[in-house]
């Protein structure tokens, strides 16, 4: 399950992009963000830097916050079989 906002306001509430149940389910699972010009804003694979639950989305890119807005994900559930899943998730400022 994925949450399709979340706010990084750094109130520790909501701050990072969870996905549910990610690493349990697809523990090599690879991680894309990108934004509305296609750019790759985030990434992370779950096989060689740990899992994505330690690691989630803070909404930065190269240590700055980004703006409002929706961007776009792929992510790799599973690699070796092919099985991916995409939509956007949204950061909302409160």
């Amino acid at each position: 399950m994925r949450l399709t906002a979340f706010t990084p306001t750094g109130n520790q509430i909501n701050d990072t992009w969870e996905i549910i149940s990610l690493d349990e389910l697809y523990p090599k699972n690879v991680v894309h963000i990108y934004n509305r010009w296609g750019n790759l804003v985030y990434e992370h694979d779950s096989s060689k830097d740990g899992p994505y639950s330690d690691h989630r989305w803070d909404g930065t890119y190269n240590g700055e916050m980004l703006p409002v807005a929706s961007y776009f994900y792929i992510i790799d559930l599973d690699p070796e079989q092919k099985k991916v899943t995409s939509g956007t998730v949204t950061i909302i400022k409160k």
